[in-house]
């Protein structure tokens, strides 16, 4: 199973993908039957034995994997990315991580539509308040660290299959020297600006006043962090309410492709992986 309840947003609604699941199970739009092959056999003087196929589908179901795109037999390693003072943290689905943290799966529910189009509902689906994904979801990092003796570290790279660990508005912190949280970036939906700094800064790239306070990297104070980290689909939503703040599952990837047709009428399987 998922760690969270996986969610859905249809026209602008976050609801349990579970409901919106059954809602669908009996509307027009699921369990119609088409007309299939038809043919004729005449081989027997005087009779006429008639073939005709009627075509439906079958009920939804849910398929556990490590990939959330897979084309031609092969599958493609999903990546969850997540960032902070330790350092870039990236867990390949169905294995381990370099930060020890516990291997996750993906899960992808299947289930099917009736008509000559997708209802717009469905071509919304996505992750909590997201706009809908297509293809293989990635993550971009783009910045750079500036240690407070000098010398720095860059990050520059686009991961293809990846998503973002967690969406959240909650801004990014590191430890400072002194024990105190530092703030060294901000959060929205879609991407992480490192625009707190510079921390310390002189006109030879050299700090030279106290590090306390300093916000630390690996154990490490530095003086700057600039850049940015961009996604286009996260593994989790945190989301307030009158509970508190709750966890839920976000769609990572979707496809909807058609199965059968009769006439204009088509059978459209629909795919949205989950990763817990």
């Amino acid at each position: 199973g998922l760690n969270n309840i996986p969610y859905v947003s249809i026209n602008g609604t976050a609801q349990p993908f579970s409901d919106y699941l059954t809602s669908q199970v009996s509307t027009s739009y699921m369990g119609s039957w088409l007309r299939g092959k038809a043919s004729v056999d005449m081989a027997t003087p005087g009779i006429d034995i008639w073939n005709v196929e009627w075509v439906t589908h079958g009920n939804p179901y849910s398929t556990y994997g490590t990939s959330s795109q897979r084309s031609g037999g092969g599958s493609k390693a999903l990546t969850v990315v997540d960032f902070d003072h330790l350092g870039l943290k990236l867990t390949t689905v169905g294995g381990g991580s370099s930060s020890g943290s516990t291997a996750v799966l993906a899960k992808t529910y299947n289930f099917f539509i009736v008509g000559s189009s997708v209802p717009q509902s469905v071509a919304e689906v996505s992750g909590g308040s997201t706009s809908s994904q297509s293809g293989a979801p990635s993550v971009k990092l783009s910045f750079k660290i500036r240690g407070y003796e000098g010398g720095s570290t860059s990050y520059s790279q686009f991961l293809k299959n990846a998503v973002w660990n967690i969406n959240t508005t909650e801004s990014l912190s590191f430890p400072g020297l002194d024990g105190a949280p530092v703030e060294v970036g901000s959060k929205d939906s879609y991407i992480l600006k490192f625009d707190k700094g510079p921390f310390a800064w002189t006109s030879n790239g050299m700090s030279s006043i106290s590090p306390d306070g300093l916000p630390t990297f690996q154990g490490e104070p530095i003086a700057h962090i600039g850049g940015q980290i961009t996604w286009t689909a996260t593994q989790v939503s945190a989301r307030s309410g009158a509970g508190g703040t709750s966890y839920t599952s976000d769609i990572v990837s979707s496809k909807i492709s058609p199965i059968f047709n009769y006439g204009s009428t088509k059978i459209w399987k629909v795919q949205t992986t989950y990763v817990g």
